[in-house]
């Protein structure tokens, strides 16, 4: 059976284009969301198997909904889309076992691959991020 995926982002452009991509691939969208309580909402209610989520959105961020999954225990695999190159929200990703976390400029290149590394359980985390975060952290160090 195909996971169920979920999508919520403020700007819904980036959802219709993400949603028809994901058709064409033949995956399972059940709902999106343009605000971040009506996306939590539809996660504690539908628990989707997999969630991409804008980082920010009115009301509540991808990372507030990612702490609130993990709060109730939802087995839902988050994935953070973002245009947040900073090292702070890699960091609180990461510690809130995110699944992925992609940048926008990249997401349409990175979806499909990094939605196959989540169905089987792998994390996948940009490597444009990683690159960022190695950098800014030398940054800090010197």
């Amino acid at each position: 059976m195909k996971p169920t995926i979920f999508i919520a982002d403020d700007h819904p452009l980036l959802i219709k284009g993400l949603k028809n991509l994901l058709i064409e691939k033949k995956m399972n969208v059940i709902g999106e969301a343009v605000d971040g309580q009506s996306a939590l909402n539809f996660i504690l209610k539908r628990k989707p198997d997999i969630a991409i989520l804008d980082v920010e959105m009115p009301n509540l961020t991808g990372i507030e909904i990612a702490r609130e999954c993990k709060k109730n225990d939802l087995k839902t695999k988050i994935i953070l889309i973002t245009l947040h190159k900073e090292m702070d929200f890699y960091l609180k990703s990461k510690k809130l076992n995110i699944y992925g976390y992609l940048l926008k400029e990249f997401a349409l290149d990175e979806i499909e691959t990094c939605l196959q590394s989540v169905i089987h359980g792998t994390p996948y985390f940009s490597e444009q991020v990683k690159s960022i975060s190695a950098l800014q952290t030398n940054q800090q160090i010197f």
